[in-house]
C-alpha cells in the first residue's frame, strides 16, 4: 500500500499519478475538505448572495506543456487572463529595516492620498516614477550595471552572492532596492533581507536588461515580464475548483478526510492517526510539514530534530471584504511596498471572474505577513486596513463593506536563510534512509507554485 500524508495539491497529484498506474493508494488529510492553502471560503451576506474568496491569493499559472495537457479538461472551466498588476506608491519613504510592526500609525486624510500606480514588475517601469525617483532608480541600475560584483572575498564554490540583499542591490541598484524591492519583500518575508539567500529566487524575481530600462524610458509602455504574465482562474468556484477536480481523478474510498496523523513509526511501517487508527503501508510518502513530520516520527534522531528546529516559516493575516459596490478598476492585484501600510498586496477577486461576487457587488482580498511569533490584534487591523481602503478610494466608504472576515493561516511563506539548505539536507538524508518520500511546498521545504507541485506528485508517483 502507497500512504500519502496530507491532501493538498502535491498529495492529491500523487494520488492522480497511482491511480492512473492502477496502483493502490491511501491519502489521509487533517482537515475536513483536501486542497491545503488551494481551499476557499464562501462569505454569504443576506439579501446579495455569496462572495467568493481564495484562502490566499491564488492563480494557476502554467509553463510546462506537459501539465497543460493534463490540465486541459479543466482549463476549459477557466478564462484565460492576461495579469493586470500594478504597485502603489505613496511617495512617501519610511524606515526600512525597523521591527516589524501591524499598527504602521493612522491612514492619511482623507483626500490626501497622492500616490501612483505604477505597472509590475517595478524595475521595468522606473519612468513612470515621479522624476525625482526615476533619476535615482536609472542612474543607480545604471551604476551597477557598468560596475558589476567583483566577487571579491568569495571563496572557491561559494554561493554568490551571499544575501538576497546583496543580490538585490548588485542587480538592480540603490535606488530600485530602496524604494521596492528592499520594503516589499522585507514585508513579505518578514525578516532582513541580509538574513536570506538566494536560492529561492529561479524565476520569481525578474530581473530586466538595460535594453528593457531603455525601452520603458522611451515608450514608457508597460513590460510583459515575470513568471505570471497570462494566467488560468476558475471561472466559478475559486481555486478550490481546481481540488474537487483533481479530487474528482482518485477514487473516492482512497482520500480520508479528517485523519490527523500523530505519529509516523519507520521500524513498524505504520502510520498512527488520531483517532487512533493504525495504517500500515509499504511506501510512505510525506506532504507534512517537515518538522511536523520529524516531530511525529519519536525514533528520529536528536541531529534530526535539531536540524527541524532550525527550520522557520512566517505567517499570514488574510482579510475578505464583501462590498456593496463593483471594484471601480480592473486590476487583479497591487503590491503595497511601503511601510505606512499594514498589507503587502490587496488582490480584487471579483476582476479575476464576475461569479466571484453578486451582480453589482465588488471584493478585496488582503494580505499581510507577520511573524509566526508575532501576537495580531485582528480587530484591530481589520479595522486599519478598512481605514486604508477607504482613503484610498478603493473602497467608497467604511459603510460599503456588507461582510468581512480575517483568518490567520499559521504557514505562509518558508523563510530562506543561511539555516535552511544544510537543514533540509539533513532531514531528507534521514527520512531516505527509513524510506520515506518527503515531497511538495513544505514536505520539501521550498518555495513553489501550483504546477510545480502538480508535476512533483505526478513524477514521484511515477517512480
Amino acid at each position: 500500500m502507497n500512504l500519502i500524508l496530507g491532501g493538498g495539491i502535491t498529495g492529491l497529484s500523487l494520488g492522480w499519478g497511482l491511480e492512473e498506474q492502477k496502483r493502490p493508494y491511501v491519502i489521509v488529510e487533517k482537515e475536513s475538505n483536501p486542497g491545503g492553502l488551494c481551499r476557499s471560503v464562501h462569505l454569504e451576506v443576506r439579501g446579495k448572495g455569496f462572495f467568493h474568496f481564495d484562502l490566499a491569493g491564488h492563480v494557476l499559472h502554467l509553463r510546462s506543456p506537459e501539465i497543460k495537457t493534463r490540465l486541459a479538461p479543466f482549463l476549459k472551466r477557466c478564462g484565460e487572463l492576461e495579469r493586470r498588476a500594478w504597485i502603489y506608491m505613496a511617495g512617501r519613504p519610511r524606515p526600512l529595516w525597523g521591527a516589524p510592526r501591524l499598527r504602521r500609525g493612522s491612514p492619511p486624510a482623507a483626500g490626501t492620498s497622492s500616490g501612483r500606480l505604477v505597472p509590475y514588475p517595478f524595475q521595468a517601469h522606473i519612468a513612470q516614477l515621479s522624476p525625482a525617483m526615476a533619476e535615482e532608480c536609472l542612474v543607480g541600475f545604471l551604476k551597477a550595471w557598468v560596475h558589476p560584483p567583483s566577487r571579491r572575498g568569495a571563496s572557491a564554490g561559494e554561493a554568490y552572492p551571499p544575501t538576497f540583499d546583496q543580490w538585490v542591490t548588485e542587480s538592480f541598484g540603490e535606488g530600485i532596492a530602496k524604494y521596492f524591492m528592499r520594503p516589499y519583500n522585507k514585508k513579505l518575508w518578514t525578516v532582513p533581507l541580509d538574513r536570506m539567500t538566494c536560492e529561492w529566487m529561479g524565476r520569481f524575481v525578474p530581473r530586466p536588461s538595460v535594453e528593457d530600462i531603455a525601452k520603458g524610458f522611451i515608450t514608457r509602455q508597460t513590460t510583459v515580464m515575470g513568471y505570471n504574465p497570462v494566467f488560468f482562474y476558475p471561472k466559478e468556484g475559486g481555486i478550490e475548483a481546481l481540488v474537487k477536480w483533481m479530487r474528482g481523478r482518485l477514487a473516492p474510498r482512497n482520500l480520508h478526510t479528517g485523519a490527523e496523523v500523530v505519529e509516523v513509526n519507520p521500524g513498524r511501517r505504520e502510520v498512527v492517526l488520531a483517532n487512533g487508527e493504525h495504517q500500515p503501508y509499504e511506501r510512505l510518502f510525506s506532504t507534512l510539514p517537515l518538522p511536523r513530520l520529524v516531530k511525529s516520527i519519536k525514533a528520529s534522531p536528536p541531529a534530526v530534530r535539531q536540524a527541524a528546529r532550525r527550520l522557520t516559516c512566517n505567517s499570514l493575516m488574510v482579510l475578505y471584504l464583501a462590498l456593496d459596490h463593483p471594484v471601480e478598476s480592473d486590476r487583479h492585484w497591487v503590491y503595497m511596498p511601503e511601510e505606512e501600510f499594514p498589507f503587502y498586496r490587496v488582490g480584487f477577486p471579483s476582476n479575476l471572474t464576475p461569479h466571484n461576487a453578486p451582480a453589482g457587488c465588488g471584493s478585496l482580498l488582503v494580505e499581510c505577513a507577520v511573524s509566526r511569533l508575532e501576537k495580531v490584534d485582528v480587530e484591530r487591523w481589520s479595522t486599519e486596513v478598512i481605514e486604508h481602503l477607504v482613503k484610498l478610494g478603493w473602497i467608497r466608504s467604511r459603510a460599503s463593506v456588507l461582510k468581512h472576515e480575517a483568518v490567520r493561516l499559521p504557514q505562509a511563506y518558508v523563510i530562506f536563510d543561511r539555516h535552511r539548505t544544510k537543514a533540509v539536507h539533513v532531514i531528507q538524508e534521514y527520512l531516505k534512509s527509513v524510506g520515506i518520500v518527503s515531497v511538495g511546498r513544505y514536505g520539501a521545504w521550498e518555495y513553489s507554485s501550483i504546477e510545480d507541485n502538480i508535476r512533483t506528485g505526478l513524477a514521484v508517483a511515477s517512480k
